[in-house]
């Protein structure tokens, strides 16, 4: 018997098709559907075989799904919680993928208060791609990810592990920590990287001659500066729902940038090594860490 009877995804881009397709491949669900504005999405994600039905419009079209997937930009699923119509002869789980969760955890925690039969729980899937579009979809994406759970105060424990272990059946590693705790932990391992990304390669393309410096190019050039390419909407949208901790872990990385200018600038050879052996002592460590 399959985990659930009817999953809808609300979202059908790069995440929600990637889930979708890994739901299919693990057989989590008996029926998936898809529920997008873009009938695009829809059409290339039942050609791929990985929805059975698509919609553009939430309505009745959930009151069967005992699985919800909220896989859309963050300001997209603070609105989306206003718009789940509610049946309480199904028994509905409800997660979603937003790469913040204080505020999203908060809206659903004051919307599903007192409603029967639905359970809240936010969630993170540590995985992506700067790729977008349900046509990148990939069943393996979340092999070996960290998918982080925060579950409603109200949430059932054998719900959060019931979906802990389908996370678990489709590759994920999976961790339950407070939804506050997570955004901290996000603004230094996601948002900060994304926005040094973004300003690194800025900083490239303000030069003069910046065709010629990209010809000389080399993959570390490329590799620090890939995931630059994601969507600007998504990404202002994370900035701005935990911009307090982006702030905080940005202005400490601005103190380290100074340090290491200040040493430059007096030539100080040996304080330059320290910096540089630190972090290659560091990358060991979460290199090794990463994979308990």
């Amino acid at each position: 018997m399959k985990e659930f009877r009817e999953t809808a995804v609300l979202g059908v881009g790069l995440i929600g098709g990637s889930l979708a397709a890994a739901f299919r491949k693990k057989s989590i669900s008996e029926k998936i559907i898809g529920i997008d504005i873009d009938e695009e999405n829809l059409l290339r994600a039942k050609k791929m075989n990985i929805i059975d039905e698509g919609y553009t419009e939430i309505g009745s079209n959930l009151n069967n799904s005992d699985l919800i997937i909220l896989a859309a930009p963050i300001f997209n699923i603070l609105g989306i919680l206003d718009k789940l119509p509610y049946s309480k002869e199904t028994r509905q789980i409800i997660i979603d993928t937003g790469s913040t969760k204080k505020e999203i955890l908060k809206k659903a925690e004051n919307k599903f208060s007192g409603q029967e039969n639905r359970f809240f729980i936010g969630g993170h899937p540590m995985a992506g791609s700067e790729k977008s579009g349900v046509k990148f979809a990939d069943p393996e994406l979340f092999v070996e990810a960290p998918f982080i759970l925060t579950p409603a105060a109200d949430t059932d424990r054998k719900i959060v592990e019931k979906i802990k272990n389908v996370l678990k059946k489709i590759g994920c590693r999976v961790y339950i920590i407070d939804a506050e705790e997570h955004d901290r932990c996000a603004a230094v391992l996601s948002h900060l990287p994304h926005l040094v990304s973004a300003v690194l390669l800025n900083t490239a393309c303000s030069e003069r001659e910046k065709e010629k410096l990209y010809r000389l190019a080399g993959s570390g050039f490329y590799d620090m500066t890939r995931i630059a390419g994601g969507s600007p909407e998504l990404w202002q949208d994370i900035f701005w729902t935990n911009r307090d901790n982006l702030e905080d872990v940005l202005g400490k990385y601005i103190k380290n940038l100074e340090n290491i200018k200040e040493k430059l600038s007096k030539n100080d050879k040996n304080g330059v090594f320290e910096i540089l052996k630190q972090g290659a002592e560091n990358k060991i460590f979460v290199s090794r860490e990463g994979k308990d």
